[in-house]
């Protein structure tokens, strides 16, 4: 079946990023903050609906009508308001936020605990208790120990198959905050009054572990069998890079299953993907992420020779490692926006769409070659800078220098810029300088004999991954992605706006770049608060509609 599979025809499309990096301690944030109005959107026939090369122009934020799919019933959505399903599914939902699949930083190949081990386990078994329509007919693999790949065969082995992504870990509760969280991080607390569920992962992100399960579960109980063969992929470890589960999960799909560049579309989680824009006439900026930055992180020491607090050296280990870092923010990387960065097409939709325009940012688009991409640059960015001081006098100080990586730029640029900036600080102080890649010497600064004060070393990269290619906007997978999330999503008085956008950390799907050119993150569980921190919660609402999101998203890919 697998190795059968072909992809779609689809016209591939190469945009991408603005590029900046977090420099050291350095924090480039980008902030663009927008009052969006009401908009209309013409509903017409799918096919008159589809946008052209020319009319999806770089300034501009065509907007597709929703896309409902042409089989089976319209009453398959009914359940989803029944207060008996809606009870049950957050019941469900909810037992799953009680096993605390936390992912430590002790993670190797399998949860280094009994207890953590066993916690996976009971996550596995409460899918299969809670889906048994699932547990009956898809086929389930269990990779390295504790990630799962469910498998719903289709009926056309020749059409690109669907992967569904998410993962079942979470990040680890401060035992010293368990006192301000206003319900037990792991009690699953339901408060239907106020439309919330509480627990640590209610957010991030066991919401889209059940409410894909959930869909999957309803679709086969009206006996609708995929003509595209669904995949369903759980990582174990995502927190902590998901080395054990998401990686071994890609390869087992590409090396064992053939599936390598033949995946029609993979959908995974995605961050703050709404934006509510209250004053600009009921209307919602929706962000799919269509791009990742890169990263890279290395190690500088600074060794030097020790002594008494008391009596301090002219430069103390802890003061020239202050100059390395002073002298990174000195010469950060320009920000620049340019037409490869999905981050402008987020911006040019939220501009489009507005009830209260930014005039910086109106001007900015409109001036864009004449100065304006700068300008507008710029205005969007924001820096910050955080940094901590020790009370000693080491003789080796080390600090990790971590890079988020544009779109536009690569880890070798980052990484060799860095340290070349760094390098005047070390021959200005008399301190020798070697550049390390593994085991080979890139560069090597030794001061005149007798003045050599101690050493910096830098070592590149302890980890780098490149940014992420640019999933395209212009085909059938997209079409189908953007379409359901209007069909979805809008309602009377309420309008949606999609918009492609880049996500600056990293998902699981960096290891899925070899399965599929149309990789889109998105956090269909709207409205969620308290993301990696106490009382995180999630809205029942939300999490009823992204049940709705991948039940549709199904139905409407399948129609490709």
């Amino acid at each position: 079946m697998a190795g059968e599979a072909t992809p779609l025809a689809r016209p591939w499309q190469t945009s991408n990023g603005l590029k900046s990096s977090t420099k050291g301690f350095i924090v480039l944030a980008v902030v663009l903050v927008m009052i969006v109005a009401q908009t209309e959107l013409v509903a017409t026939k799918w096919e008159q609906r589809q946008p052209t090369s020319s009319s999806r122009s770089l300034f501009t934020c065509p907007q597709l009508g929703p896309l409902n799919p042409s089989k089976g019933s319209k009453t398959w959505l009914d359940r989803f308001e029944s207060r008996d399903f809606v009870n049950a599914a957050v019941e469900r939902f909810s037992g799953a936020i009680q096993i605390p699949t936390e992912s430590f930083d002790n993670v190797k190949v399998v949860h280094s605990t009994k207890i953590q081990e066993d916690n996976f386990v009971r996550f596995k078994d409460h899918l299969l208790t809670s889906f048994p329509k699932i547990r009956d007919t898809l086929n389930l693999t269990i990779i390295n120990t504790h990630s799962l790949l469910f498998t719903w065969q289709g009926t056309s082995p020749t059409t690109a198959p669907l992967l569904l992504m998410s993962h079942m870990d979470v990040v680890p509760v401060l035992p010293e905050t368990l006192s301000q969280w206003t319900h037990p991080p792991f009690s699953g607390h339901i408060d239907h009054p106020n439309d919330w569920i509480y627990g640590r992962g209610s957010v991030d992100t066991k919401g889209t572990v059940m409410a894909s399960l959930e869909a999957i579960e309803s679709l086969l109980a009206v006996g609708f069998t995929p003509r595209a063969t669904v995949y369903v992929s759980f990582g174990h470890d995502e927190e902590k890079g998901g080395f054990a589960g998401a990686k071994e999960v890609s390869k087992y799909m590409e090396n064992v299953l053939g599936l390598g560049g033949r995946v029609g579309m993979v959908v995974d989680e995605g961050l703050d993907s709404f934006t509510e824009e209250e004053e600009g006439g009921g209307v919602s900026v929706v962000t799919v992420a269509v791009a990742e930055k890169g990263i890279a992180t290395f190690e500088v020491v600074v060794e030097t020779h020790g002594g008494h607090s008391s009596v301090p050296p002219r430069n103390t280990g802890v003061g020239v490692m202050a100059q390395i870092v002073a002298a990174v923010e000195a010469r950060p990387f320009p920000v620049v926006l340019s037409e490869r960065n999905p981050f402008l097409r987020t911006v040019v939709c939220k501009d489009e769409y507005a009830g209260v325009v930014d005039t910086i940012v109106r001007e900015g688009l409109r001036g864009f070659y004449e100065g304006g991409r700068e300008v507008l640059a710029e205005y969007l960015a924001s820096k910050s800078l955080a940094s901590r001081y020790l009370n000693a006098l080491p003789e080796v100080v080390t600090a990790y220098i971590q890079d988020r990586v544009s779109v536009d730029s690569s880890t070798a640029e980052v990484l060799d810029v860095t340290w070349k900036n760094i390098l005047p600080v070390a021959k200005e102080l008399g301190l020798g300088f070697k550049v390390i890649n593994i085991d080979e010497i890139v560069y090597e600064w030794v001061p005149p004999a007798g003045s050599n004060v101690g050493n910096v070393t830098i070592t590149l990269p302890l980890t780098g991954l490149e940014p992420s290619p640019v999933s395209p906007t212009d085909n059938d997978a997209w079409r189908v992605m953007e379409g359901t999330i209007h069909s979805v999503y809008e309602e009377a008085g309420k309008k949606v706006i999609v918009a492609p956008g880049l996500m600056n950390g990293n998902t699981d799907t960096k290891f899925f770049w070899g399965l599929s050119k149309n990789i889109y993150r998105f956090a269909p569980v709207m409205g969620g608060e308290g993301y990696h921190t106490v009382n995180e919660r999630a809205s029942i609402k939300g999490y009823i509609k992204a049940i709705k999101f991948y039940h549709e998203l199904i139905r409407n890919y399948d129609e490709i």
